[in-house]
């Protein structure tokens, strides 16, 4: 196990990473990021945070494969 201060940053950067989730998904279905709400390109977005998220529960949350997985994550 990692010491506290690792634990805590690990932390403050899976709630980033959520808040920045939460409010992509929330400004794309509000006004679309791409044209209005209605524009497919808008699609993409989601898929962003849809492989973020498939990738990290394969990654198991682990620092060092969220490291890959975000790396994947980036690349799409």
């Amino acid at each position: 196990m990692g010491s506290n201060s690792e634990r805590i940053t690990y932390r403050i950067g899976v709630g980033v990473a959520l808040a920045a989730s939460f409010l992509q998904v929330w400004m794309n279905l509000a006004v679309g990021i791409v044209g209005n709400e209605d524009n497919p390109v808008n699609l993409g977005f989601f898929a962003v945070v849809v492989t973020a998220g498939a990738c990290a529960f394969v990654a198991q949350f682990r620092p060092d494969g969220m490291a890959r997985a975000m790396l994947a994550v980036a690349v799409v």
